[in-house]
């Protein structure tokens, strides 16, 4: 009886679970129909759209076209390149430092200090290698050697030892200058090339204006012969003692105007007017100096004989200007006048110093040679 009864519980038990399970399988057969209905009628839809439109179906990705009035946009850029090029630009590398320059652009913060030391480094070794250029040698304006350079140039100009003045002026104002280092040119500036340059220029450029102005003196002097006496003296002519003072300026202090230094100044007169007043004047009287030393030249060991020889020949020289351009108004026996201290050295230095041959010194020709053209052409006396 138990047995039997237990057998009904159980079968009661399955069949409610399998009807329930039946039950669960409909409901979800319907709503799955119900869910296929409606997919179906959507794609009717879509299927009756597709057919009502003329255009072709698009295939492959859709690309959004700009509108009118819209800008179309630019892809992104890398900052650094255009700050890269801004600076290459700026500072006009070279192709080989735009590469390197962009190298190290693209390296990291700490490779760029280190690069950075290095080449700070390889700079000064450079540097250490390569001579500096030597400071420019300057003369001053108010300084002791300019002072002495004009002083001492007058003196070499005006003394009737000097042997030449195209090119034995300048020599012997610099060999003054050598013997005188207090004055500022010392040996260190005599062994730098570049300084002792702008000495020698200096020196060369204010000996040529010297022989531009004596020059003009000279030919303001010779005034104009006279008609009614044309062998006889000039009219308006300046007499040899006053052309000679006016050569000297302000530094009659230094100099005291002496009988051989007229003698010399009468020789550069005479050679004037016979030659002209040229570009060829300064050459005429050089060579005639060395003419008259040659003619009249003691031994080689006698060279005060050879300067009272070419003193005594400027002499008669001297006597032909007198007549010509007429006495001094001081004839206080200005032949009697001793030299200063400076005259002294300077004509013992010329005695003292070689002749020299004619040089090529373009630079100093060309000064001569742009002289002004009012001495270019004067009139024969």
């Amino acid at each position: 009886m138990a047995r039997a009864s237990a057998i009904r519980r159980a079968a009661q038990f399955s069949g409610i679970s399998t009807s329930n399970r039946a039950e669960d399988s409909s409901s979800e057969s319907r709503e799955s129909s119900d869910g296929s209905r409606e997919s179906s009628d959507v794609s009717r839809e879509f299927s009756s759209e597709s057919r009502g439109s003329s255009e072709p179906e698009h295939v492959g990705p859709i690309v959004v076209q700009p509108s009118i009035g819209q800008k179309r946009r630019n892809p992104p850029v890398d900052g650094n390149n255009i700050m890269t090029r801004r600076v290459m630009q700026r500072t006009h590398l070279s192709n080989r430092n735009q590469e390197v320059f962009t190298a190290w652009t693209k390296m990291s913060v700490t490779e760029q200090r280190y690069q950075a030391h290095a080449d700070i480094l390889k700079l000064h070794e450079r540097l250490d290698i390569i001579q500096p250029a030597d400071a420019p040698f300057i003369i001053k304006e108010k300084g002791e050697l300019k002072t002495q350079i004009e002083k001492y140039k007058t003196v070499i100009m005006t003394s009737p030892n000097t042997p030449g003045y195209m090119h034995d002026v300048p020599r012997l104002l610099l060999e003054t200058i050598a013997r005188h280092p207090s004055w500022g040119v010392t040996a260190a500036i005599y062994n730098s090339p570049p300084k002792l340059l702008v000495v020698s220029k200096y020196v060369r450029r204010r000996c040529t204006e010297s022989c531009k102005d004596i020059k003009k003196m000279i030919k303001l002097s010779i005034g104009e012969s006279d008609p009614q006496n044309p062998d006889g003296q000039r009219l308006k002519a300046i007499d040899i003692v006053t052309l000679v003072k006016n050569c000297i300026g302000n530094r009659k202090k230094d100099i005291v105007v002496t009988a051989p230094m007229c003698a010399r100044f009468a020789f550069l007169r005479q050679v004037f007017c016979q030659a002209g007043g040229g570009a060829d004047f300064w050459p005429n009287v050089d060579d005639g100096l060395q003419t008259v030393r040659e003619a009249f030249a003691g031994t080689p060991n006698e060279k005060e004989d050879t300067a009272n020889n070419l003193n005594r020949v400027f002499l008669t020289t001297l006597n032909d200007d007198l007549r010509i351009y007429g006495y001094p108004s001081d004839q206080r026996g200005f032949a009697n006048m001793s030299a200063t201290e400076i005259q002294r050295e300077v004509e013992a230095t010329a005695l003292a110093a070689p002749i020299l041959p004619e040089q090529d010194d373009s630079d100093n020709s060309e000064d001569h040679d742009n002289e002004d053209e009012e001495c270019a052409q004067s009139e024969e006396c």
